[in-house]
């Protein structure tokens, strides 16, 4: 009905300005979001392991392969507490800044992206 295409419209209208100006553009906070996604990862992985020691373990009648995913569980700790303690990834030193960019560890000036401007009041 008529109704209904009044709706959409409106809709439309609303929703298309809400997508591009209702919110400010943001700095880019990827690394902490990325290494909090990867820590949470790692710790579904913990529960992953758990849930699945205890369903071999409910399933089989023998109690090695349960033990043998079990003891996975070593190694993810080992690995979790490397992941949390052995990178670095809020700070740089500035050594390895400088030699991972190929601008800075040349040393040379970047190529100007237009001519010079001069005020034109002290021109005169």
């Amino acid at each position: 009905t008529i109704l209904g295409f009044i709706n959409f419209f409106v809709c439309r209208k609303v929703y298309g300005y809400l997508t591009v100006f209702a919110e400010i553009r943001k700095p880019d906070l990827g690394g902490a979001f990325f290494c909090t996604q990867l820590h949470h990862v790692q710790q579904g992985m913990f529960l992953y392991i758990i849930l699945m020691t205890g369903v071999l373990l409910q399933r089989d009648t023998h109690t090695y392969p349960g033990l043998i995913a079990g003891s996975s569980l070593v190694y993810m700790y080992f690995s979790y507490s490397k992941f949390s303690k052995g990178f670095r990834w809020q700070s740089l030193c500035f050594q390895e800044l400088v030699e991972g960019s190929p601008v800075l560890a040349s040393n040379k000036k970047r190529e100007a992206t237009r001519g010079t401007y001069e005020q034109p009041e002290l021109c005169e």
